[in-house]
């Protein structure tokens, strides 16, 4: 699978997505939501969130597979390592901002997500109803468990993965 998103990342494209840092004066009511991540001791299993299989659509290059409740999941490996490309998507079904914070659960790193800083922010903007939505990065949490929360206008849903450590076997 991960060749799977090698593949993709030239097939992704997210004009409508931005990175923010996180700021204190949160103008939205997602990120006015407090965040709801649990917290787990170092070694302790990593609850990781049920894999959800939908239809992505006919022509749409997007996996059919992803991590979480939706109607956003974490989608693009199968097995998470640091330094492979992870795709947040966001269903047809809701056309709302979608706003993504994180941090390692049993550590002190933050967003696991290269490009952040701290506990960044991943903003998606509102789209069209009946598309898929996505944003793309390469990961780069050390070995741990990681959560995410993904609010939108609404729902509010975590999602929860594992990194191993060392580098992700060949496809």
């Amino acid at each position: 699978m991960p060749a799977l998103a090698f593949a993709l990342v030239g097939c992704v494209a997210s004009p409508q997505a931005e990175v923010h840092p996180s700021t204190t004066a949160a103008a939205s009511s997602q990120t006015a939501q407090a965040l709801k991540l649990p917290t787990l001791q170092p070694g302790s299993t990593c609850p990781v969130s049920a894999e959800q299989d939908f239809a992505s659509g006919p022509g749409n290059k997007l996996p059919g597979y992803g991590f979480g409740p939706g109607p956003a999941f974490l989608s693009g490996q199968t097995e998470w390592f640091s330094g492979v490309y992870a795709l947040i998507l966001v269903s047809p079904a809701y056309s709302g901002k979608v706003v993504v914070r994180g941090h390692q659960l049993d550590g002190t790193n933050g967003m696991p997500f290269r490009g952040q800083q701290g506990d960044g922010n991943i903003t998606i903007a509102p789209g069209s109803a009946g598309q898929w939505r996505s944003w793309g990065s390469n990961l780069s949490g050390a070995p741990g468990c990681y959560g995410l929360q993904v609010d939108g206008d609404s729902f509010s849903e975590i999602i929860v993965f594992s990194v191993t450590g060392g580098t992700a076997p060949p496809a």
